[in-house]
């Protein structure tokens, strides 16, 4: 079993995931920019900074974004994402080692405590 992350690599997840240059409209036409076969973290964002929600793929984080999209199961997620429509962004880092992805969602989840993985994740 490989060991977790260092501290800092998680240090610089969370920056790269948290600068403004990284943020995107969550809209189809930017999460289609992300590389299609890649692996990674992601966050969404409200304009006032609050994370609504982290994820990970292990080698497809584009259609893990686009499931948000379309096909959002999470009930409180699906609200927010209606009623921000246009405000909400995303972030993601990519690529990561498919061994450090899990740790770094859950750490992300732990750290931040956003609004809705607290339901699915918590």
């Amino acid at each position: 079993m490989n060991p977790a992350p260092g501290p800092a690599s998680l240090l610089s997840v969370k920056h790269r995931l948290r600068q403004e240059s990284a943020l995107k409209p969550f809209t189809p036409a930017e999460v289609r920019r992300v590389p299609k076969d890649e692996g990674g973290v992601y966050a969404l964002w409200l304009p006032s900074g609050e994370c609504l929600y982290v994820g990970m793929s292990e080698d497809r984080i584009r259609a893990r974004l686009m499931d948000h999209l379309r096909n959002e199961t999470n009930p409180g997620l699906l609200r927010d994402l209606r009623m921000f429509s246009n405000a909400v962004a995303f972030s993601a880092v990519h690529p990561l080692a498919p061994e450090d992805i899990r740790y770094l969602e859950e750490r992300l989840i732990r750290d931040w405590n956003p609004r809705h993985n607290q339901t699915f994740n918590g």
